[in-house]
């Protein structure tokens, strides 16, 4: 066998091809489950990227994201997803009657964002584009197609009425979703990518007094609400940054955070390259650094190519490349180079207007999305989960904290593996990956890898399971090739291509035997695949990937009298948060256990509060009442 770090260097050099191999490398991984090495950061989760956010409620093929956002939370553990043009004319934000005067209906408005919350998941709401009865011209960003509805690119024609429409907007939002909600918990991103989508004129001067304007009017609505941009393409994002850090500080405005957009081949020309992606975030935060920006970093759009029809985007390639660059982001130093706190894979579903997709195929035809938009008539071809959704359902099953993990490589080719133990110390995971920097590998091509853990104290047997996601397994796409890549599946093909797109096993669950505080596992790694091995003590229920949206619930509450009863689904600690009408934290309190507690709100005036209990879970936003 071929050493893997050698390898790498042995096809750069031509001696021999990826398409050559048929089983090129031994790897062995090595795990000491009882050596804690920092917390598994889930950055990775805390965003996803969507097309225009009129797709949340209608679109062109005949449905809409909301059953996406629901699997997204649900499978993935997404929390808050970010899409254009909250301000088009599809969303009939802003009109004005005959005299002039600013007319504002927020009725898709609160559908859209209704929606999301109702999947359990904040909107990361990016202030865009120009309505076109506030816009200063008619023209507009003509590559995006939005089912005809464009969004206007230019400046306001009068910024009075564009400050007062962004302070109307916050404060509709903070009367809807509460002013502590609001403050606290959502993201407010001004634009997308301005150097080519914003036509205000002057470059980034232009866009530099659009968020001064917007800014200003945020602050005097409510300068806790957080802001920040300029959500600018990996061209230009070294720039823009600086720059609008200089501004804001100059002119004291307020700049909660920085966003920028990073793909593949933006860097190093590589469509699922992993290196430019790691080096550019590197250089994003030495930007921030020198410009003495304290603020958070985040991502929010990111991905395998930024180039639409790529078969990538669909298969398993993307699936290994996910697991690399999320595993690589976590691995720098943390204190030098911390992963961004959001990072928002681009995008989520199929369902996408950004292009006029409507003549291509329902099933497979390159698109960004993590989940297939299907047929509007036949229900099992709705959100079917690609190789890439189920990569991040791997990473959603990942514990809290890292362990000690040896043997991978970073090497193109190459085999790595990152391992976690839950917070309760009952459930070791091993993710391992296959991944090449480029898209000229063979998928059939396998590695052998030979898993040595090492338990902790006292373990003696365990639950294995091993599912994985690679040309074989887990795989929608393969299904449909291998049917023939039909452009209009029937009813039937689409079930086979749901069933097989969910998580496979690699073998059998079986219970093993811990000898001596070790156990070995031996097996075959295919490139551009990526694979989840967990073993649970016995005792502890074992949570199966595709229930662990039911198993792990929400907690729930009911109010009874002045008591407030509370639900916790699992063993570990709660916040418990009380907001009055008016926005104002009344009360929190941390609750420790699982099933059921009782608080009391004797103290509490009676009236109508919003609750918020979380974990690290999913999180509870409900109304209460509570009576006297």
């Amino acid at each position: 066998m071929i050493a893997g770090k050698r390898l790498g260097a042995l096809v750069a050099m031509g001696v021999i091809s990826f398409s050559s191999l048929s089983q090129a490398a031994t790897y062995t991984i090595s795990v000491n489950a009882g050596t804690k090495a920092g917390s598994w950061n889930r950055f990775y989760e805390r965003a996803v990227a969507s097309c225009h956010m009129y797709t949340v409620i209608s679109s062109a093929y005949g449905r809409n994201i909301s059953n996406a956002l629901k699997k997204a939370h649900a499978e993935a553990g997404f929390q808050t997803v970010r899409g254009h043009g909250i301000f088009d004319d599809d969303v009939k934000v802003y009109s004005e009657d005959a005299s002039g005067n600013a007319v504002y209906s927020w009725t898709n408005v609160d559908k859209i964002y209704d929606s999301i919350t109702a999947a359990g998941m904040r909107p990361l709401a990016e202030i865009s584009f120009m309505p076109n009865a506030l816009a200063s011209a008619q023209t507009h960003i003509n590559s995006m197609w939005y089912n005809n509805v464009i969004g206007n690119w230019n400046a306001p024609k009068d910024w009075n009425k564009w400050k007062a429409l962004v302070s109307a907007f916050i404060t509709h939002l903070e009367t809807r979703y509460g002013a502590a909600e609001v403050r606290n918990n959502w993201y407010f991103e001004l634009w997308n990518e301005p150097s080519w989508m914003y036509g205000g004129g002057g470059g980034q001067s232009g866009y530099t007094r659009l968020y001064d304007s917007t800014a200003k009017a945020i602050t005097a609505t409510d300068p806790l609400v957080k802001l920040g941009g300029p959500a600018e393409g990996a061209g230009g994002s070294q720039s823009f940054i600086p720059t609008l850090i200089k501004h804001c500080k100059a002119a004291n405005l307020k700049l909660d955070f920085v966003t920028y957009h990073d793909y593949a081949n933006n860097n190093s020309g590589a469509t699922i390259g992993t290196p430019g992606i790691n080096t550019f975030h590197k250089g994003i935060v030495d930007a921030c650094k020198a410009a003495n920006f304290t603020g958070q970093i985040l991502n929010t759009e990111w991905g395998a190519t930024f180039t639409q029809g790529t078969t990538c985007l669909d298969n398993e390639q993307s699936a290994s490349f996910i697991a690399k660059t999320i595993h690589m982001l976590n691995s720098n130093d943390t204190l030098a180079y911390p992963p961004p706190y959001t990072y928002g894979w681009w995008t989520l579903s199929d369902i996408y207007e950004e292009t006029d997709n409507t003549g291509k195929t329902p099933a497979f035809s390159g698109c960004y999305g993590l989940m297939t938009r299907g047929v509007a008539s036949i229900p099992q071809s709705w959100d079917v989960a690609k190789p890439s959704f189920n990569a991040f359902k791997l990473l959603h099953r990942l514990g809290a904290y890292k362990v000690s993990c040896t043997g991978g490589t970073t090497a193109s080719p190459g085999v790595n593996a990152v391992a976690t133990i839950s917070a309760t110390n009952d459930t070791v995971s091993v993710l391992v990956y296959s991944h090449i920097d480029a898209t000229t590998g063979n998928s059939s091509t396998t590695d052998q890898v030979t898993l040595n853990l090492t338990m902790p104290t006292g373990w003696t047997s365990a639950r294995m399971e091993h599912v994985v996601v690679d040309i074989n397994h887990s795989n929608s796409y393969q299904t449909w090739v291998g049917m023939g890549k039909p452009s209009n599946p029937t009813a039937a093909q689409w079930t086979t291509i749901a069933n097989a797109a969910q998580l496979a096993h690699y073998d059998s669950v079986a219970t093993v035997t811990i000898t001596g505080g070790t156990y070995t596992k031996n097996f075959t790694q295919n490139y551009y695949s990526v694979g989840l091995i967990q073993l649970t003590r016995p005792g502890t229920s074992m949570v199966s990937t595709e229930k662990r949206s039911v198993l792990f619930t929400k907690p729930d509450a009911v109010i009874n009298g002045n008591d407030l009863h509370l639900n916790l689904p699992l063993l570990e600690t709660y916040t418990v948060r009380l907001y009055s009408a008016t926005g104002r934290e009344v009360l929190e309190r941390k609750i420790s256990g699982k099933g059921t507690s009782v608080l009391s709100l004797a103290q509490l005036t009676g009236g109508v509060y919003l609750l918020e209990c979380s974990g690290s879970g999913q999180k509870l936003v409900k109304t209460v009442i509570v009576g006297k």
